[in-house]
Protein backbone atom coordinates (compact mmCIF):
# COMPACT_ATOMS: atom_id res chain seq x y z
CA UNK A 1 0.00 0.00 0.00
CA UNK A 2 1.60 3.55 -0.72
CA UNK A 3 -0.04 5.88 1.43
CA UNK A 4 0.78 9.79 2.36
CA UNK A 5 0.81 10.83 -1.68
CA UNK A 6 -0.33 14.34 -2.70
CA UNK A 7 -0.89 15.67 -6.05
CA UNK A 8 -1.40 18.99 -6.62
CA UNK A 9 -4.17 19.35 -9.47
CA UNK A 10 -6.06 16.21 -11.39
CA UNK A 11 -3.58 15.60 -13.75
CA UNK A 12 -0.80 14.59 -12.03
CA UNK A 13 -3.75 12.29 -10.24
CA UNK A 14 -4.86 10.52 -13.45
CA UNK A 15 -1.28 10.19 -14.47
CA UNK A 16 -0.38 8.16 -11.17
CA UNK A 17 -3.76 5.89 -11.14
CA UNK A 18 -2.64 5.20 -14.45
CA UNK A 19 0.98 3.88 -14.33
CA UNK A 20 0.63 2.60 -10.97
CA UNK A 21 -2.89 0.57 -11.59
CA UNK A 22 -4.15 0.20 -7.75
CA UNK A 23 -6.60 -2.15 -7.02
CA UNK A 24 -7.98 0.21 -4.50
CA UNK A 25 -8.16 4.06 -4.02
CA UNK A 26 -8.51 5.51 -0.47
CA UNK A 27 -8.29 9.09 0.43
CA UNK A 28 -7.85 10.85 3.55
CA UNK A 29 -10.67 13.07 4.85
CA UNK A 30 -8.24 15.18 6.66
CA UNK A 31 -6.95 18.74 5.80
CA UNK A 32 -3.23 19.53 5.63
CA UNK A 33 -1.02 22.65 5.38
CA UNK A 34 1.31 20.68 3.77
CA UNK A 35 -0.46 17.79 2.92
CA UNK A 36 3.21 16.21 1.01
CA UNK A 37 4.99 16.41 4.05
CA UNK A 38 5.78 13.80 6.38
CA UNK A 39 2.95 13.08 8.94
CA UNK A 40 4.60 15.28 11.52
CA UNK A 41 5.30 18.16 9.05
CA UNK A 42 1.79 17.86 7.63
CA UNK A 43 0.22 20.73 10.02
CA UNK A 44 -3.23 19.22 10.33
CA UNK A 45 -6.21 21.84 9.82
CA UNK A 46 -8.94 19.18 10.53
CA UNK A 47 -10.65 17.05 8.47
CA UNK A 48 -14.14 15.80 7.33
CA UNK A 49 -16.80 13.47 9.64
CA UNK A 50 -17.13 10.09 8.52
CA UNK A 51 -19.89 7.66 9.28
CA UNK A 52 -20.11 4.12 8.09
CA UNK A 53 -23.14 1.50 8.17
CA UNK A 54 -22.18 -1.79 7.15
CA UNK A 55 -24.79 -4.29 6.81
CA UNK A 56 -22.69 -7.25 8.82
CA UNK A 57 -23.11 -5.28 12.01
CA UNK A 58 -27.08 -5.37 11.55
CA UNK A 59 -29.31 -8.08 12.83
CA UNK A 60 -31.57 -8.49 9.70
CA UNK A 61 -33.09 -11.87 9.49
CA UNK A 62 -32.03 -13.36 6.37
CA UNK A 63 -28.32 -13.60 8.21
CA UNK A 64 -29.60 -17.10 9.90
CA UNK A 65 -30.18 -18.21 6.15
CA UNK A 66 -26.71 -16.95 4.41
CA UNK A 67 -24.23 -16.56 6.99
CA UNK A 68 -22.38 -19.38 8.07
CA UNK A 69 -19.25 -19.81 10.43
CA UNK A 70 -17.23 -22.46 11.02
CA UNK A 71 -14.68 -23.79 13.94
CA UNK A 72 -11.21 -23.90 13.02
CA UNK A 73 -10.52 -26.88 15.89
CA UNK A 74 -13.28 -29.26 14.31
CA UNK A 75 -14.90 -27.70 11.66
CA UNK A 76 -18.14 -27.76 12.67
CA UNK A 77 -19.98 -25.59 10.89
CA UNK A 78 -23.45 -23.19 10.90
CA UNK A 79 -25.99 -20.92 9.78
CA UNK A 80 -26.44 -17.15 10.93
CA UNK A 81 -23.88 -15.28 13.61
CA UNK A 82 -21.27 -17.35 15.06
CA UNK A 83 -21.78 -18.42 18.77
CA UNK A 84 -19.17 -17.23 21.28
CA UNK A 85 -17.55 -21.24 21.20
CA UNK A 86 -18.25 -24.26 19.26
CA UNK A 87 -21.10 -26.19 20.31
CA UNK A 88 -19.09 -29.45 19.43
CA UNK A 89 -15.87 -29.00 20.84
CA UNK A 90 -15.84 -25.49 23.01
CA UNK A 91 -13.31 -24.13 20.87
CA UNK A 92 -13.09 -20.14 20.63
CA UNK A 93 -11.83 -19.74 17.26
CA UNK A 94 -14.54 -19.54 14.74
CA UNK A 95 -14.35 -18.28 11.24
CA UNK A 96 -17.34 -16.11 9.98
CA UNK A 97 -18.33 -15.46 6.27
CA UNK A 98 -21.19 -13.40 5.52
CA UNK A 99 -23.10 -12.45 2.93
CA UNK A 100 -24.80 -9.35 1.57
CA UNK A 101 -28.01 -9.88 0.18
CA UNK A 102 -29.98 -7.32 -0.97
CA UNK A 103 -32.35 -7.41 2.52
CA UNK A 104 -29.07 -6.42 4.22
CA UNK A 105 -28.32 -3.67 2.13
CA UNK A 106 -31.62 -2.59 1.90
CA UNK A 107 -31.32 -2.38 5.80
CA UNK A 108 -28.09 -0.60 5.94
CA UNK A 109 -29.62 2.09 3.43
CA UNK A 110 -32.23 2.22 5.95
CA UNK A 111 -29.57 3.08 8.47
CA UNK A 112 -28.03 5.48 7.09
CA UNK A 113 -30.77 7.37 5.55
CA UNK A 114 -31.83 7.78 9.40
CA UNK A 115 -29.02 9.01 10.25
CA UNK A 116 -28.83 11.13 7.51
CA UNK A 117 -32.63 12.90 8.90
CA UNK A 118 -30.81 12.78 12.57
CA UNK A 119 -27.81 15.06 11.53
CA UNK A 120 -30.25 17.53 9.95
CA UNK A 121 -32.88 17.47 12.68
CA UNK A 122 -30.39 17.53 15.46
CA UNK A 123 -27.21 18.69 14.80
CA UNK A 124 -28.77 21.16 11.87
CA UNK A 125 -26.43 20.05 9.92
CA UNK A 126 -26.98 21.55 6.17
CA UNK A 127 -28.56 18.71 3.64
CA UNK A 128 -25.89 20.49 1.03
CA UNK A 129 -23.02 19.26 3.43
CA UNK A 130 -23.94 15.47 4.02
CA UNK A 131 -22.59 13.27 1.13
CA UNK A 132 -23.79 9.59 0.90
CA UNK A 133 -21.97 6.74 -0.75
CA UNK A 134 -22.21 2.74 -1.62
CA UNK A 135 -19.08 1.65 0.12
CA UNK A 136 -18.62 -1.19 -2.55
CA UNK A 137 -19.14 -4.41 -0.53
CA UNK A 138 -21.06 -3.93 2.89
CA UNK A 139 -22.87 -0.73 3.53
CA UNK A 140 -22.70 3.12 3.01
CA UNK A 141 -20.51 6.03 3.86
CA UNK A 142 -21.89 9.32 5.33
CA UNK A 143 -19.31 12.20 4.64
CA UNK A 144 -20.10 15.43 7.09
CA UNK A 145 -18.51 17.89 4.57
CA UNK A 146 -18.26 21.37 5.99
CA UNK A 147 -16.30 23.97 7.66
CA UNK A 148 -18.28 24.11 10.92
CA UNK A 149 -17.52 21.02 11.55
CA UNK A 150 -14.16 20.08 10.05
CA UNK A 151 -11.61 22.14 13.33
CA UNK A 152 -13.83 19.39 15.89
CA UNK A 153 -11.17 17.72 18.58
CA UNK A 154 -11.36 14.12 18.80
CA UNK A 155 -13.67 14.44 21.91
CA UNK A 156 -15.89 16.59 20.48
CA UNK A 157 -16.40 13.98 17.33
CA UNK A 158 -16.70 11.27 19.93
CA UNK A 159 -19.76 12.93 21.40
CA UNK A 160 -21.45 13.33 17.98
CA UNK A 161 -20.46 9.86 17.00
CA UNK A 162 -22.17 8.83 20.88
Amino acid sequence: MIRHKAFKDLASFSEALLSLTPSDVYYSTAYYERPDADMAGKGWLGADIVFDVDADHLETPCKEKHDTWTCSNCKETGHGSKPLRCPKCGHEKLEERAWMCDRCLFAAKEEMLKLRDFMVEDFGIIPKDIHLFFSGHRGYHMHLITNSLRRLDDGERKEIVD
